[in-house]
């Protein structure tokens, strides 16, 4: 399921309900309550709990794709666009795998996203993605995530599946920033402007050595 800008942080992909509320101990334990947590809270329209379990890029990405003020406001826009049966998804998700390297982990769920949760001082937070990606826009917020959405249902060219999330992470936001740039992200489908502006990201990733050449 897809609903916008909604899919920032989310994308239906992360269980709710914690189930306890002892502490957890372990690290998939710790990563899995930030999860669920975060998508309770946001379920319910609890803007300050849902916040606190975002990483502080995540929280300013989610305002800012939301074209609200605060992380707390764009949670509250969050509620209110949802459908039931929506936030009836996220209660009832579950967690199907959590892979951990080092401070950062990747959670999944059956039929669903891939979720990015990254280790601070304050413990494990929900971030977008693995590295610092930061949302100059609400088009290029919408760019980047409904792209990488696509990457996550397991849609768009085969090669990026093959060549990894991560390249393609690089791939989507760099195209996004200089489509953006260009006026490009206007509601529209991507037009021959855009597809020009990607293939030259690529050959640059090729040139740099980043990615083998898809030809």
């Amino acid at each position: 399921m897809r609903y916008g800008w909604l899919g920032i942080a989310l994308g239906l992909a992360l269980t709710a309900g914690c189930g306890s509320d002892e502490k957890p101990q372990t690290d998939r334990e710790q990563i899995e309550a930030a999860a669920t947590g975060y998508l309770k809270a946001a379920a319910d329209g609890d803007g300050a709990e849902a916040c606190r379990r975002l990483t502080a890029g995540a929280q300013k990405n989610l305002a800012t794709t939301a074209d609200a003020d605060t992380c707390e406001e764009a949670i509250e826009r969050f509620k209110d666009a949802l459908p039931d049966e929506a936030r009836d998804d996220m209660r009832n998700a579950r967690v199907s795998k959590v892979t951990i390297d080092g401070t950062t982990a990747q959670v999944t769920i059956a039929g669903g996203n891939t979720e990015t949760v990254e280790k601070s001082d304050d413990g494990w937070r929900v971030a977008l993605f693995t590295g610092e990606v930061e949302f100059r826009s609400k088009a290029e917020g919408e760019c980047i995530t409904g792209g990488m959405t696509q990457f996550d249902d397991g849609g768009g060219d085969p090669f990026w599946q093959s060549e990894g999330r991560a390249d393609f992470r690089d791939f989507i936001v760099a195209t996004c920033r200089q489509a953006d740039a260009k006026g490009l992200l206007n509601g529209a489908e991507p037009g021959p402007e855009f597809e020009k502006i990607a293939g030259r990201v690529i050959l640059r990733m090729v040139r740099s050595g980043q990615i083998r050449d898809p030809r």
